[in-house]
């Protein structure tokens, strides 16, 4: 895939307001899940609507063990 396309998934809102993504990501979460996400996860990536398989996504990845969590998000979360 080429890098204008996956560049066409991404949300740029939350891309450029990581802090942003990690406040909706919070919110989706059990108060449990909160501390272990921001103790060992990572933010990487915030899909749009136009994305494939992971439409209004954002993607976190474990520190160590690199796996990933994926949460979903609603267009109104973002705002």
């Amino acid at each position: 895939m080429d890098l204008q396309k996956l560049n066409s998934y991404m949300n740029h809102e939350l891309m450029h307001n990581p802090k942003l993504a990690w406040e909706i990501a919070l919110r989706k979460l059990l108060f449990d899940d909160q501390e272990y996400l921001k103790k060992n996860y990572m933010f990487m990536e915030a899909t749009n609507s136009k994305h494939p398989k992971n439409p209004n996504s954002l993607l976190f990845k474990h520190q160590i063990t690199r796996e990933y969590w994926r949460i979903g998000y609603e267009l109104l979360d973002s705002i």
